[in-house]
């Protein structure tokens, strides 16, 4: 069984044709074109769609559907509600946009938020997987923070496809900014943003290397994104009681995962800490895609 699926987002569409295994047999990416209409963000991923069909036909493989992990939320009746990086896409039907191109596909695509797919795919082929799971909350710390959520194996969406949006919660007064949230104490953005209000002055400090550098503002600044990031964590994990919480994005492959999880039992409900793993994502950047994947075979 194979299926093609993507993963889009403001800068690139990825596209993979993969096996019911986590094989990727074809892999492509191509330009969003986020700053154009709808109809032109439609066509370019109606283009790859067709791309990867073409592979499939010329190399004799059959498709069951298509998977589209997408940075926004799906209504129930297939509108986007919520997709911040691409504007022109709020309240568009993408399925139905699509089945129009792609009529071959008709009834065949289904769309997933980008966290959910990210936890999909860790939960099916990646980290969580020998943990034999049901209860994994994927967390991606990279430019934002986002989750999501398989509860009962099962992908969690809430009434309206929004659940798991913890990164716009407050720690502080709300604000017209991010600057008092979740997703503004514990990512990326937040850690370059606090060396220069803290007084760093090393231009050669990065988000990256700030994790081991001897500099003691930039260790002053780690120490408090450990201690967010712990609060966050505990947050979620009092509420959902979890067996796995996968964490990734570009963030992750600095974090310290002992020290990490020393902050997280600081805050958290001791009970709900016993078996609870908190684990570096295992899969590459095309996670998204291969969680979108795992929806077509109805694996969840």
């Amino acid at each position: 069984m194979h299926a093609i699926a993507i993963d889009f987002g403001g800068t690139k569409i990825e596209e993979i044709l993969c096996s019911d295994e986590g094989k990727i047999l074809y892999k492509t990416r191509h330009p969003t074109g986020a700053d154009k209409n709808s109809s032109v963000v439609i066509s370019n991923i109606a283009k790859v769609i067709a791309d990867a069909e073409n592979f499939a036909v010329k190399n004799k493989i059959s498709v069951k559907g298509i998977g589209i992990s997408h940075p926004g939320f799906t209504m129930p009746g297939g509108k986007i509600s919520s997709c911040e990086n691409i504007p022109s896409l709020m309240g568009v039907d993408l399925r139905k946009e699509l089945e129009k191109r792609l009529p071959k596909y008709k009834n065949k695509i289904i769309l997933e938020n980008d966290a959910d797919c990210f936890a999909l795919a860790e939960y099916k082929f990646g980290s969580a997987r020998k943990h034999r799971t049901k209860n994994i909350i994927g967390v991606i710390v990279g430019t934002g923070l986002g989750f999501g959520l398989i509860l009962g194996g099962k992908p969690f969406h809430g009434s309206f496809g929004g659940a798991g949006e913890f990164g716009h919660s407050f720690f502080e007064k709300p604000t017209k900014t991010k600057e008092g949230t979740f997703e503004g104490h514990a990512s990326g953005p937040w850690l370059e943003k606090r060396y220069k209000i803290f007084g760093g002055s090393d231009k050669s400090i990065t988000i990256m290397n700030m994790f081991g550098s001897k500099d003691r503002t930039a260790q002053n600044v780690i120490e408090l994104f450990y201690d967010d990031l712990g609060k966050v964590l505990s947050y979620v994990i009092n509420m959902l009681n979890p067996e796995v919480v996968v964490i990734g994005g570009g963030v992750s492959r600095s974090i310290d995962y002992k020290r990490l999880r020393k902050k997280v039992e600081k805050y958290t409900y001791k009970t709900h800490m016993n078996g609870l793993k908190i684990l570096k994502h295992s899969i590459s950047d095309s996670a998204g895609a291969l969680g979108a994947a795992v929806l077509v075979f109805g694996d969840v």
